[in-house]
C-alpha cells in the first residue's frame, strides 16, 4: 500500500498536481515515520523546487528531533541547514 500510495503521489506531482503531491508525501511519513522509502528525500525535493523553504525546515527539524539512525539525523539536519542558508540569503 505504502509504494502505491508513494508512486501515486509522484504521478501526481509529475501532473502537475504539486500541492496534492506534497500532501500525500507528509501524509506517508505520518503513516510510516521510519520512511524505509526515502520518502523523506523526495518530499524535501518538491519543497525546494516549490521554494517553501520555512516547510523544508519545518519537516527536517521534525526529521532531525525523531531518534532515527545518526547518518539519517545529518542527512536531514543538512537539509535543515541548507533550508536557513538560502531563506537567509533571500530575506
Amino acid at each position: 500500500f505504502l509504494r502505491a500510495h508513494h508512486a501515486l503521489a509522484q504521478v501526481l506531482w509529475a501532473l502537475g498536481e504539486r500541492a496534492v503531491a506534497v500532501a500525500m508525501a507528509r501524509e506517508h511519513l505520518r503513516w510510516a515515520p521510519r520512511d524505509e522509502q526515502g520518502v523523506r528525500y523526495v518530499l524535501l525535493q518538491w519543497l525546494a523546487e516549490l521554494d517553501d523553504f520555512d516547510a523544508i525546515e519545518r519537516v527536517a527539524r521534525a526529521r532531525f528531533l525523531r531518534k532515527t539512525e545518526p547518518v539519517v539525523r545529518e542527512e536531514v539536519a543538512v537539509f535543515a541547514l541548507w533550508a536557513h542558508a538560502v531563506r537567509t540569503a533571500i530575506h
